[in-house]
C-alpha cells in the first residue's frame, strides 16, 4: 500500500497493527489492521483511509485504490464491506434520523451489492415501514407531520449493524459522525459506478438531515408514499382469499364489510366475521340433529342428547352473533369517523340482508351494540386505538349503521351530561385522597381539577385555587379520564385549532387566509399536466386527490370572495348590481364589460374578481336582493326589528 500511497495519496503515512487499534477519529493516515470477521484464502485485513475534506476527494483517490487492487489481485466477497464515515460541517443540528432514513432509499443501494440480507447492515427503511401499522390504529397520529415523524422516528435504531450508524462519536471539530455501511459484497472494488452513486447520495442525505429546509418537499412526499404504500390494501385481492373461509367466505355481507371498512380495521372486520358465521353454521348443524325443531321453539318431548344439542347450540348461535355485530360495528365506526365512504348501494343490499337473517332490526342493532357486555368488551380495544370516548362512540356508531342500512335508527346518541371545556395544555388532576377513591368506582365529579399552564408553574398558584399542593395530586392523561370520567357523565373537551380560529375577529381570520399560498401545494407538477386532468373522470389516486383539491379551492376562493364583499368589493358590487338591475336582459354586453367600467371607479377593484362575486350572489331566478340577504343572514350580520343590518 505505501508505494501506491505515496504517490496517489494525500497521505503517504501508512500504519499496521491489530484491529481497532488505532485512533477511531480524525485520521491522518492510511491503516492496516487484521480483521478476523473476513473470510479469504490469504490474509485478511481492513484498510482505513485518511479523513478527506470532501466527498470528491475522497472518490477520486478511491478509484485511484481499487484499480490498483485491482492489479495487486486484491479480493473483496461478501464477508467485507465499505463503510463510508461523514460529518456535517455546517451549522450543528441534531440530525432528522427519519428524515435521513426516508429519503436514503437504502433497499436500493443494498440491492446493487446484493446485501439486502446482510445482518451486519440492516435496513433502517424496514425499521420505519415496521412503525407505519402503529402508526395508522390512531387517525389523529396522521394530523401532523410532528405527530408522523414521532411514532416512525422511534422505529430508527442505534445498532452499529444498520445501513445508517448514528455513531455516538465526535471528531476534533464537535462534529456528529454518520457511517453508511451499505456498499460491499463479492467484487464491490470493481463497481466504482454504483460507489459513487451512492457516497453521493450519502452526501445529499447528511445535508436533508442537518437542514430542515433540504429537500423538504422530497421528505414530505416520501413519507406520504410510504404510509400510502404500506397502509393499503388490495381488497379485490382479499376478496379473493375468501374462499379459504369457506361458505363464510362466500357470504355477501363479508366482501360488503371488506369494502366498507377502513384499511387498518379489514382485518379484524374479517376475522370476526367468518368466526361469527361459521359458529352461527356450527349451531344450526347442532340443531339439526336434536328433535328440539326450531332453535328458540322448545317442544314438550325431547331426551337428554337433544336438551345438551339445544343448549350449545343456542350458546353458539349466541357467540356467533355477537362476533357478526362487533365486526358490524367496527365498520360502522369507520364510516361514522371519516376514516372511510359510506358503502355503496350493492354493499347496503348484502349488508341489510344479513343483519335481517340474524333478526335484527336498525334500533335492536343498535341497541346489542350498546348493551350487549361481550360486544362491548371486544370493542374496547377499537375504542382505545381510535383514542375516542362513549360520547363521540356512540355518535359515530350512529351516523356509520345509520350509512350502512340507509335506515333511521329512531335514536339518539347519549349525550354527557356536563362538558368541562379545557385549552389544550391544561390537565386534570385529583387530590391523592380522591385517586384512591376514583380507583375503587367511587368518583364524583367535583374530584377532577382543571389546572392551567401557569397554576402548574407556580405551586402557591396551583395551591391558592386548589388547597393542596400539587406534588400531593395525580395527573390524569386522556384515556385514563375517558375511562373514568364517562359513567360519571362527564366528558372533559379540550379546545382545538379551530375552536381558537372561529373565536377570531373576522379581520383576524382574513390575515391568516390571506398567508395560505394554495399555489405552493401543486407546484410539483407542471400546469400543463393539470390542465389536462379530466376532472369529470379522474385516473388513479393522485388525479382524484388533485380534483378534490382543485375543488374546494374553487369553493375556498368563493368563500373569500363573499368575505372581501364586507370590505372593500362591497361598494363596486352594490353598483353593479344598481347598474345590472337597471338594465333588463338580454343586455347589449355582458357582466364583465360592466364590471370592468365599475371598477375604473373604485381603486383596488380587479375587474375579474367583481365579476365573480357578482355571479355568486345572483340565485338561479335572477332574485339578487333576496340572495344578498340570506347570504348576509348566513355570515355572521344579524338584523334588528327595524329589518336594517346591524
Amino acid at each position: 500500500l505505501k508505494p501506491w500511497a505515496a504517490k496517489n495519496s494525500m497521505s503517504n503515512d501508512v500504519h499496521a497493527g491489530e484491529y481497532h487499534s488505532g485512533k477511531s477519529v480524525d485520521n491522518d493516515y492510511w491503516r492496516v489492521e487484521e480483521d478476523s470477521s473476513i473470510e479469504a484464502d490469504g490474509a485478511g485485513a481492513e484498510i482505513i483511509s485518511p479523513v478527506y475534506e470532501t466527498p470528491g476527494q475522497m472518490l477520486k483517490e478511491m478509484n485511484s485504490l481499487f484499480d490498483f487492487f485491482a492489479k495487486k489481485d486484491v479480493e473483496t466477497n461478501e464477508s467485507t464491506g465499505l463503510h463510508v464515515t461523514m460529518s456535517w460541517n455546517g451549522e450543528q443540528t441534531e440530525a432528522n434520523k427519519l428524515k435521513m432514513a426516508v429519503l436514503l432509499g437504502d433497499k436500493y443501494l443494498l440491492s446493487l451489492f446484493d446485501r439486502e440480507n446482510n445482518t451486519y447492515t440492516q435496513s433502517q427503511y424496514d425499521r420505519v415501514v415496521q412503525g407505519v401499522s402503529e402508526l395508522m390504529k390512531n387517525p389523529a397520529n396522521l394530523k401532523t407531520l410532528a405527530a408522523v415523524e414521532e411514532i416512525l422516528s422511534s422505529k430508527i435504531s442505534d445498532s452499529k449493524f444498520s445501513s445508517i450508524n448514528f455513531k455516538q462519536a465526535t471528531n476534533q471539530a464537535g462534529n456528529n459522525l454518520i457511517e453508511f455501511r451499505i456498499g460491499g459484497g463479492d467484487d464491490y472494488h470493481m463497481k466504482t459506478t454504483d460507489i459513487v452513486k451512492s457516497v453521493v447520495r450519502y452526501a445529499a442525505i447528511m445535508q436533508a438531515g442537518h437542514d430542515p429546509n433540504a429537500y423538504r418537499k422530497d421528505y414530505i412526499l416520501a413519507l406520504y408514499r410510504l404510509i400510502r404504500k404500506e397502509s393499503d390494501v388490495d381488497i379485490e385481492k382479499i376478496k379473493s382469499m375468501n374462499i379459504a373461509y369457506g361458505d363464510a367466505g362466500k357470504n355477501p355481507m363479508l366482501a360488503a364489510l371488506q369494502s366498507s371498512a377502513h384499511k387498518t380495521s379489514i382485518s379484524s372486520v374479517t376475522d370476526y366475521l367468518t368466526k361469527g358465521l361459521e359458529l352461527i353454521a356450527r349451531a344450526k348443524d347442532l340443531q339439526s340433529q336434536s328433535a328440539q325443531g326450531d332453535l328458540f321453539t322448545p317442544k314438550e318431548s325431547v331426551n337428554e342428547d337433544d336438551e345438551f344439542n339445544a343448549g350449545e347450540a343456542a350458546r353458539l348461535y349466541d357467540q356467533g352473533k355477537n362476533n357478526v355485530v362487533v365486526a358490524l360495528a367496527i365498520t360502522a365506526l369507520d364510516i361514522g369517523l371519516g376514516l372511510t365512504a359510506a358503502p355503496r348501494a350493492a354493499s347496503i343490499a348484502a349488508i341489510r340482508k344479513g343483519v335481517k337473517e340474524l333478526g335484527f332490526t336498525a334500533s335492536s342493532l343498535w341497541q346489542s351494540i350498546l348493551s350487549n357486555p361481550a360486544v362491548r368488551a371486544a370493542l374496547a380495544d377499537v375504542l382505545r386505538e381510535r383514542n375516542i370516548d362513549k360520547y363521540e362512540m356512540q355518535a359515530a356508531l350512529s351516523t356509520g349503521l345509520s350509512a350502512m342500512l340507509k335506515a333511521n335508527l329512531g335514536v339518539q346518541p347519549e349525550q354527557p351530561k356536563a362538558v368541562v371545556k379545557m385549552k389544550q395544555n391544561d390537565v386534570i388532576h385529583v387530590k391523592d385522597e380522591d385517586y384512591a377513591l376514583i380507583q375503587q368506582g367511587k368518583a364524583t365529579p367535583e374530584m377532577f381539577m382543571v389546572a392551567t399552564p401557569a397554576e402548574q408553574e407556580s405551586s402557591e398558584a396551583f395551591k391558592a385555587k386548589f388547597g393542596v399542593s400539587k406534588w400531593d395530586t395525580t395527573r390524569l392523561m386522556n384515556q385514563d379520564l375517558r375511562n373514568i370520567t364517562s359513567d360519571l357523565g362527564i366528558k372533559f373537551m379540550k379546545e382545538s385549532v379551530f375552536d381558537r380560529f372561529d373565536q377570531l375577529s373576522l379581520e383576524e381570520q382574513l390575515k391568516i387566509l390571506e398567508k395560505v399560498d394554495t399555489q405552493k401545494l401543486n407546484e410539483a407538477w407542471s400546469k400543463k399536466y393539470k390542465d389536462s386532468i379530466n376532472c369529470s373522470n379522474p385516473k388513479g389516486f393522485s388525479q382524484k386527490a388533485h380534483c378534490a383539491s382543485k375543488k374546494k379551492t374553487t369553493e375556498g376562493d368563493m368563500i373569500g370572495r363573499k368575505l372581501l364583499r364586507r370590505g372593500a368589493y362591497k361598494a363596486a358590487v352594490d353598483a353593479l348590481a344598481s347598474i345590472l338591475d337597471r338594465k333588463p336582459e338580454p343586455r347589449k354586453h355582458g357582466v364583465e364589460y360592466y364590471a370592468a367600467r365599475v371598477a375604473q371607479s373604485y381603486p383596488g377593484v380587479d375587474a375579474r374578481e367583481l365579476t365573480n362575486m357578482y355571479s355568486d350572489l345572483v340565485n338561479e331566478t335572477g332574485e339578487l336582493s333576496e340572495n344578498l340577504r340570506k347570504w348576509f343572514k348566513d355570515k355572521w350580520v344579524r338584523f334588528g326589528p327595524d329589518g336594517k343590518i346591524k
